[in-house]
Order: C-alpha cells, then sequence, then structure tokens
C-alpha cells in the first residue's frame, strides 16, 4: 500500500483515484451521469410537456400561435458536505487495527500514515453514503431535507428542497392484501410515466417486503398458471447481484426489471440504522433519467481562498499547538432528475 503522505489539496486529490470507492445502487441506476461544475448556485428548469395537437385550419387562414408551455425555474445550491478525522500523539503511540497485538514492528510514523490512509478511504465512504441518502430521498419523497451541522456537532439549521409534494401515491388495496391487484397497479404506473413524458420506465425498485407480497399474490399467480407455456409474460428468479441488492426477475409485458434493494444507513440525527427505501415502497421509473452534479468547493489554505471543481476535496491541516493532524473531505452534490415524472414512488401498504 502506498502511503498517503501528501499535505497540498491538489496532491491529495490525486490519491482519490487510488481507492475503490463504494459502489451504490439507486445513483448507478437513475444518476450515473455526472457533472462538475464551477458554479455554486444551479438553476435546474423543470418542464412538463403535454402532447398538443397541431390545429386545423380552414382554406387561405394562416398559422396559429401556440402558447408556450410553462417551466418552473428553481435556485438549488448543491449542499456542502464535509467530513473530518483527526490523529494526535496518543493515537499513534498504541497498536491500531490489523497490527499485531504484542509484539509490532510498527513505527509511530508508519502507524500514522496507515491510520491517514485508512481516514482518506473512510471519509470518501462517507461521502458517496451522503449521496445515495440524497438520492434515495429525493426518489421516495420528491424533496431532499438538508440539515447542517456546526463545528460542535449540534444541528445549526435545516431547510428542505422541494421538486414535488405530491409525488407519493397510495394504492387502493394493501398489497399485503393476497387479493391486490398489483399487476394493475404497476401498470398503471408505467402507463403514467408513458404518457406524461414520452418515455418507457424499465425498471422497479423495491422495498424488502416486496418480493413477498408478489410472490404471494393470487393475481401473479394466475398469470404464471395460464402463461408459463404460450407467453413470457413474466419471469421472477431471485438473484443476488451485490450483498443489498437482489435482481428478483422481469415483468416483459411491462418492460420491468425487478429489484429488491436492501441498503441501509445510520441517520446523522437520530442515530439509527434506516434503509433507503422503505419496506412497502417501491420505485418505478426510467433508468438513467437524472444526474449527479456536483458543485464549486470554496477552501482557504494558508490564508488564501481558493475554489475547487471536483467530486471530492480533500484537506489536510495540522495544529503544532495540540500535536495534531487533521483530514477532511468536502464535496457538493446534488441529484436531478431531468424529467420530473419519469419517476412513480407507491406506497403499497399504509
Amino acid at each position: 500500500m502506498q502511503a498517503f503522505a501528501l499535505t497540498e489539496t491538489y496532491q491529495l486529490l490525486q490519491a482519490i483515484e487510488q481507492i475503490d470507492q463504494p459502489t451504490t445502487f439507486l445513483q448507478s441506476v437513475f444518476f450515473s451521469d455526472k457533472e462538475v461544475t464551477m458554479q455554486d448556485v444551479l438553476a435546474v428548469e423543470f418542464i412538463k410537456k403535454h402532447r398538443r395537437l397541431a390545429p386545423m385550419l380552414v382554406k387561405g387562414a394562416g398559422a396559429l400561435n401556440m402558447s408556450r408551455e410553462k417551466s418552473t425555474v428553481k435556485l438549488w445550491r448543491p449542499p456542502l458536505i464535509g467530513s473530518r478525522r483527526t490523529i494526535g500523539l496518543q493515537d499513534i503511540s498504541k497498536r491500531i487495527i490489523g497490527e499485531m497485538p504484542v509484539i509490532s514492528t510498527m513505527t509511530p510514523e508508519e502507524r500514522a500514515l496507515k491510520m491517514q490512509a485508512d481516514d482518506l478511504k473512510d471519509l470518501l465512504n462517507m461521502l458517496v453514503n451522503r449521496r445515495e441518502a440524497m438520492a434515495a430521498s429525493l426518489l421516495t419523497t420528491g424533496t431532499i431535507p438538508i440539515r447542517g451541522f456546526a463545528d460542535d456537532g449540534t444541528l445549526a439549521e435545516e431547510e428542505t428542497l422541494i421538486l414535488d409534494e405530491d409525488w407519493v401515491v397510495s394504492v387502493q388495496t394493501p398489497w399485503s392484501d393476497e387479493a391486490a391487484t398489483i399487476y394493475d397497479d404497476l401498470k398503471a404506473a408505467v402507463d403514467y410515466i408513458a404518457e406524461e413524458t414520452g418515455v418507457l420506465a424499465d425498471v422497479a425498485i423495491c422495498g424488502r417486503n416486496i418480493e413477498g407480497y408478489l410472490l404471494k399474490n393470487l393475481q401473479f399467480k394466475e398469470f404464471a398458471k395460464y402463461f408459463r407455456e404460450s407467453l413470457a409474460m413474466m419471469s421472477l428468479e431471485p438473484k443476488f447481484q451485490s450483498p443489498n441488492a437482489r435482481r428478483l426477475g422481469t415483468i416483459s409485458s411491462l418492460g420491468l426489471e425487478v429489484y429488491s434493494y436492501l441498503g441501509s444507513y445510520v441517520d446523522d440525527v437520530s442515530g439509527t440504522t434506516k434503509r433507503y427505501i422503505s419496506d412497502d415502497m417501491i420505485i418505478i421509473g426510467s433508468s438513467k433519467s437524472g444526474k449527479g452534479v456536483f458543485g464549486r468547493v470554496d477552501l482557504m489554505k494558508d490564508g488564501q481562498f481558493l475554489s475547487y471543481s471536483s467530486e471530492a476535496v480533500p484537506q489536510y491541516t495540522f495544529n503544532n499547538d495540540n500535536q495534531t493532524t487533521s483530514l477532511s473531505v468536502y464535496s457538493r452534490y446534488l441529484p436531478i432528475l431531468e424529467v420530473v415524472d419519469s419517476v412513480r414512488c407507491l406506497k403499497v401498504v399504509d
């Protein structure tokens, strides 16, 4: 392993490329396209275009002026995300994780380099987890809550970026009921996306309980009974693709690849473990219908203000009085759905 004894921000940006970041399911499905900008505030424009007909004219008449459909422009500032790890003399004077418990040949300097490399990896992973949580919030609620923390860890300010206040759709019959018309609910969501946007939904991301509802549903059992040989209407063959994501199969008649996603995180306010997608929720949408935008990060270095354009910006500082070194990693990130109605979120059990 190469030691990360690097103190300049630009040097640390190069070091990031040598670390494997954790893969994140929702970002890869819906927000795989990335845009890095030097702007601090983003003007995000949303428009819903309907299928209007060109007017018919009588002989000799000129073309009619057609009003343009209104768009909505929202000014959003990608929130600043940052975390820090500090190393002091007391940290490098004792055994670290992975070191021989009784006799060790590792010097304090080597121990500090190993800790710094591990800290960089951990801080980058935290950033990626935050992006996944923001993507999940947008997909499941139509909003992104932003909680600003002060240096002492207290919640200093809070605001919410709102894409759509009526985002979640509740089904008429709970899917926990075996007689629920699950297929009809899925078809209605697919049809809505096609009618409103002109794009086809191709993926369904399910919470933990959805798989059980599908397998027990009477409507699905009837389809499996009558169409097994004559028509490949659907195929449910659960298979893990990663520890947190499992491909359940396909519903060919709707053009959907169906996945179950069990990813979770530790909430920074309550301290409890939460799932990115609630157990009784399903997201239906068009993959790659959004993008992740990274905004400008402003930092002070040696008395000068510097601006960086990157997915992640590390900063290394030291304090001779306290005999400590600190590694911080900053980022500004915002997931954006370029077509608002390209995603439909269903709550299947109240």
